[in-house]
């Protein structure tokens, strides 16, 4: 018998992956986790997250860390439904936060994007999911309020900078 086609897959790539994320990940539609580590995306122009990941929707969680990202955090990253856990720290993603990154019918349960270049102000609706447990955004070029927690019970751990006054 041949494997199922249509059962969960994960990629992990190890260390030493320097070429970035192939466009082709994103046509993996049963694709579950995709966790990059140790990773160096500097070489050449840099490596940015492709846009087609948005796609993918069985994708549970997402993990680039200090693999020296560039551009901003794709909107159609938001787009997925399943998606409840995203870790892309230190990087170098630039850019506002998609306010679709989490909403109060998602499943989002961690968010760390801490250490970046992110700008402008974080989403009210960040804080209003009932699901988040766990939000990091410290270092960062982040402005303005951070947004009470009025709504976020089940939040255990927050990481934000304080903006300057």
């Amino acid at each position: 018998m041949g494997k199922n086609a249509s059962a969960p897959a994960q990629i992990r790539a190890l260390s030493g992956n320097n070429d970035g994320i192939p466009d082709l990940v994103g046509d993996l539609r049963n694709l579950t986790t995709l966790h990059l580590f140790d990773c160096d995306f500097s070489s050449g122009r840099g490596q940015s997250i492709p846009s087609n990941l948005g796609g993918l929707t069985n994708l549970k969680l997402f993990r680039v860390e200090a693999a020296n990202m560039v551009g901003t955090v794709p909107f159609e990253l938001g787009l997925i439904e399943g998606l409840h856990e995203l870790r892309l720290p230190r990087n170098e993603l630039s850019g506002p936060l998609p306010d679709v990154l989490i909403t109060p019918v998602k499943p989002m349960r961690h968010l760390d994007l801490s250490e970046n270049v992110l700008t402008g102000t974080v989403p009210a609706r960040f804080l209003e999911s009932p699901q988040l447990v766990e939000l990091r955004l410290n270092g960062n070029r982040l402005s303005g309020q951070i947004p009470s927690l009025q709504l976020s019970t089940q939040l255990v751990r927050r990481s934000t900078q304080t903006p300057p006054v």
